[in-house]
């Protein structure tokens, strides 16, 4: 947008009639579109040509990239389309989910156990590296004391 236009926001001029001036608003507003689209489509076409280098220069992380999104889009595809198992199919898979129920429910109570734990460690961690990080301002503190003490006794001799 022009920094230096006349246009100002207010009473129009006297001079100028109210079309005139809706006109130039317009002008004005359609020039910062336009900018604003300018530069939005250049840093798009940056953007595409630093992909395009990266790909180009790290094939593999590219490809396994794509492959594990399109391997996570085809599964949440796939779990939409699923059908009702048949009796059949059920039947087999009632005794698999007996067990599987069972191991999750003797699982459970050590995996909340080690969820607390867990929590308690990270919270113990993050106390004693706060600790550190108290006393080490604290002498860091203490040492410009000091030299702050010893520059002031030089400046009398």
């Amino acid at each position: 947008m022009n920094t230096n236009s006349t246009l100002e926001l207010g009473a129009p001029p006297a001079s100028n009639s109210l079309p005139q001036r809706a006109r130039e608003v317009a002008h004005h507003t359609r020039e910062a579109v336009q900018e604003t689209y300018q530069h939005v489509r250049a840093n798009a076409e940056q953007g595409l040509a630093r992909s395009e280098a990266y790909v180009r220069e790290n094939p593999v992380p590219s490809i396994l990239g794509a492959l594990a999104i399109g391997t996570l889009l085809g599964f949440a595809i796939g779990i939409s389309r699923r059908e009702e198992p048949s009796f059949r199919a059920r039947l087999a898979d009632d005794p698999l989910h007996v067990i599987r129920d069972a191991v999750l429910a003797a699982l459970t109570p050590a995996a909340e156990r080690l969820h607390d734990q867990y929590d308690s460690a990270r919270e113990s961690a993050a106390k004693a590296i706060d600790k550190a990080h108290r006393r080490a301002s604290r002498s860091t503190e203490s040492w410009l004391n000091h030299l702050g003490r010893a520059s002031s006794n030089l400046k009398f001799w």
